[in-house]
């Protein structure tokens, strides 16, 4: 009997040790699982982590690469179009049509245009592309005129509507004693979207008598950007080459006004130097430059130009033409918005007083300096 209760003890000690065994497997397989899962799941959220951090840093770097290729494409463009204003400038100084050389230089620019439109529709950029498209057009044109012109040569030396003596009064007064507004713009791009950190306008107007004295008024501001315009690099980086007295009117520690408000400020100071719309004449140092991004801007805000865009004037062009324009000497700070508008004001009047002596010879080029009147 006792054998027979000591057989029983040790089988159910025998179970009982069986159990606690398979208990202490199931555990430990579950603890094993559940250790396995925690370190497959933290394997794949540091892998999804490195893969962002790695599309993070080619979004980067493509987004550098469009800013690098949008430069120098720009670059380009502006080259082409020196180019034109160079040919364009010969042909007015000279009143000579242009050779079969200029003709091809301008075809072949043309092309080069067409080819950066196509380069900037490839890229989405589609302002750019629209205005590379219209450039070459328009310079397509100005090949084919100037084609037109070399197959009649006896008629144009014959007809006085190319003697440079009648150009004041092909150009008309209404350019001459125009109401002029020189705008200057420090950005943060060179794209036509481009945040704009300052604006200087310079208001000028040459009045009917010749004893009165030649008008320029100001205003000045520094802007706080639109939240959605570009910036870029490249700018940065000229901006921490230039002095710091101009980096000082852009850094944004000097008060700003939003932009909203500074172009209501721009039109107030428009309406009250000249109340005629059509009458406003918005130079920019450049054609797709300050009037591009200004204009530009006005868009972004949902609201129209207080200039016609018919009366955008390029003073690049107009100094092509009358380089003794450019002589005048700068005064104040380089790459200061109002600064650089003041003499660009100076050099288009220095331009105007040219073109407006073409019909006079003994008229004076520039206007003495005591003449301009300025008003802070």
């Amino acid at each position: 009997m006792q054998t027979t209760t000591i057989y029983a003890l040790i089988c159910a000690f025998l179970v009982l040790a069986l159990i606690g065994l398979a208990t202490f497997a199931y555990r430990s397989a579950e603890k094993a699982l559940a250790t396995g899962y925690d370190q497959g799941h933290g394997d794949a959220e540091r892998s999804n982590a490195d893969l962002a951090e790695f599309h993070a840093a080619e979004v980067l770097r493509l987004q550098n690469q469009l800013a690098i290729n949008r430069a120098e494409h720009n670059h380009q463009l502006e080259a082409v179009t020196l180019d034109a204003d160079r040919r364009i400038a010969i042909f007015a100084r000279t009143g000579r049509p242009l050779t079969e050389v200029d003709v091809h230089s301008l075809r072949v620019g043309a092309k080069q245009l067409t080819l950066a439109a196509q380069t900037y529709k490839n890229l989405k950029l589609v302002d750019q592309a629209r205005f590379a498209a219209t450039s070459a057009s328009h310079i397509e044109k100005l090949a084919e005129r100037a084609g037109e012109l070399l197959q009649a040569p006896a008629l144009i030396a014959e007809s006085p509507a190319f003697s440079l003596p009648l150009l004041p009064r092909v150009a008309g007064d209404w350019l001459i004693h125009g109401h002029h507004f020189v705008v200057d713009l420090e950005t943060e791009s060179t794209a036509p979207d481009a945040a704009i950190t300052s604006i200087g306008v310079v208001y000028l107007h040459i009045p009917q008598n010749a004893d009165s004295p030649v008008l320029m008024h100001e205003i000045y501001i520094r802007t706080t950007p639109h939240p959605d315009a570009r910036r870029d690099e490249a700018t940065a980086a000229w901006w921490a080459e230039q002095s710091a007295e101009a980096r000082a009117e852009v850094d944004g520690t000097l008060p700003r006004k939003h932009l909203g408000d500074a172009v209501d400020m721009l039109d107030a100071f428009m309406e009250s130097m000249c109340a005629n719309r059509s009458q406003r004449l918005l130079w920019g140092n450049g054609s797709s430059f300050d009037n591009v991004i200004l204009t530009n801007a006005y868009r972004a805000g949902g609201r129209g130009t207080p200039w016609d865009f018919w009366n955008d004037r390029d003073l690049r062009t107009m100094l092509a033409i009358f380089p003794s324009a450019k002589k005048i000497e700068f005064e104040g700070i380089r790459h200061h918005a109002l600064h650089d508008a003041r003499h660009e004001a100076k050099q288009l009047l220095a331009a105007l007083k040219a073109l407006q002596s073409l019909d006079a010879p003994n008229a004076t080029l520039l206007a003495p300096v005591e003449q301009v009147r300025a008003s802070a």
